[in-house]
């Protein structure tokens, strides 16, 4: 995927959060770091448990060198068509942080 089309999955990501978990006050802190503007976002294509782990990884760096970034989303825009799927994922994700 090209710069330009993630561009467009942020963008459709932060409409949603704008439009669903703002305006539905799903997340009482949301609005206030979308102003502020202290979101990263991050696209990540090739969806594999490992890389999806090391993505995470590498978020929590970036979150603990990085005091204006109050909070990270992972969007995986190519994955997880089964929500079963993806709860497996975060139980793995679980199991491995533990140890």
């Amino acid at each position: 995927m090209s710069n330009a089309d993630n561009e467009i999955i942020v963008t459709k990501t932060k409409s949603w959060i704008t439009n669903v978990v703002v305006a539905c006050n799903f997340c009482p802190f949301a609005a206030r770091e979308i102003k502020r503007g202290s979101i990263h976002y991050e696209v990540l294509h090739e969806v594999t448990t490992k890389n999806v782990l090391e993505a995470i990884l590498k978020i929590f760096l970036l979150l603990d060198e990085n005091n204006k970034i109050e909070t990270s989303l992972l969007i995986l825009p190519d994955s997880f068509a089964d929500f079963n799927d993806y709860l497996d994922l975060v139980e793995s994700r679980n199991v491995t942080y533990k140890e």
